[in-house]
């Protein structure tokens, strides 16, 4: 199973291995898991037999076993269970784990709408998302670089100053209330990332849209 760990950790997956069937269903016990890979034929438990158990605890899950055949004799059993068998050919693997596994895109929206239902708590941290997804920091950090391009840090601030930016620009709210409503610990804080982002202040940046309002 080498080659196919490598081909998913180089996608928007994280990954868990397991040295044998025991292990794998303890990992399915204390994780979020989306998809299980396993082989048809591993120590200590065999595939069908891992199927079983998974079935006996009720975890709910997609499995893909790996077999010599598109169509191994599984009994009628299991054919009932959330299994699909794929052959050793590297292509087909892939399109199968793309229909049952969450895309980039797909990931991409996840974080812009936690973002955007959380940017107004001034004490968010990462640690909050991962326990909203049950994803660990190493593959967070991951998602972020790849479907946005830039760390939880810097899209929780562009989102916070954009909520801002609407604000000076269609209420009169206070300064102080616009950078509480938008999730800064202070107006100072406010002044300092909108600043750096626009290279005016908010007072400022408020001020100029006023008078180009009244020239309009």
């Amino acid at each position: 199973m080498s080659a196919f760990i490598r081909f998913l950790i180089d996608g928007p997956y994280e990954v868990f291995t397991a040295p044998d069937g025991r292990e794998g269903l303890e990992i399915l016990r204390r994780e979020q898991i989306d998809l299980v890979i396993a082989e048809m034929y591993i120590e200590d438990v065999d595939g069908i037999h891992f199927v079983k158990c998974t079935s006996t605890e009720k975890i709910q899950i997609d499995i893909l076993l790996r077999a010599r055949s598109e169509f191994p004799d599984l009994g009628e059993e299991i054919l009932k269970t959330s299994v699909s068998v794929f052959p050793i050919m590297r292509d087909k693997f892939l399109v199968k784990v793309k229909t049952l596994v969450p895309a980039y895109d797909l990931w991409k929206t996840k974080l812009e709408s936690f973002l955007n239902e959380n940017y107004s708590n001034p004490k968010l941290k990462f640690d909050d998302l991962m326990d909203h997804f049950k994803i660990s920091r190493s593959y967070g950090c991951k998602l972020f670089k790849k479907c946005l391009g830039k760390t939880f840090r810097e899209a929780l601030r562009e989102v916070r100053i954009g909520k801002a930016k609407s604000l000076l620009e269609e209420t009169l709210l206070p300064i102080s209330e616009i950078a509480e409503s938008s999730g800064f610990h202070s107006s100072l804080r406010l002044n300092e990332a909108f600043k750096k982002l626009y290279d005016i202040s908010p007072r400022a940046y408020r001020k100029k849209m006023d008078i180009s309002g009244r020239r309009n």
